[in-house]
């Protein structure tokens, strides 16, 4: 569920990696830089090369990757 909010927190607009971990107070800059690190690596954000602090997120991959997350969470309760 965490995983999902933060999720939906990325994708409402680029953000820095300090901001996300700053206003996401549950979650540490490590969570949050793992969560980032495997979204880049889905090809589901694009990291902006002149700036480390600046994502960005190829929206549509990403809402059908929370869509299935959103199924997958649900079949198991």
């Amino acid at each position: 569920k965490l995983f999902l909010f933060v999720l939906n927190y990325l994708l409402s607009s680029p953000k820095s990696f300090s901001e996300v971990s700053g206003k996401i107070w549950q979650v540490s800059e490590q969570d949050v830089n793992l969560i980032l690190s495997a979204l880049i690596a889905a090809n589901l954000v694009k990291k902006k090369i002149s700036s480390q602090s600046e994502i960005y997120v190829s929206t549509d991959l990403a809402r059908e990757f929370i869509q299935k997350l959103l199924k997958t969470e649900a079949s198991f309760e």
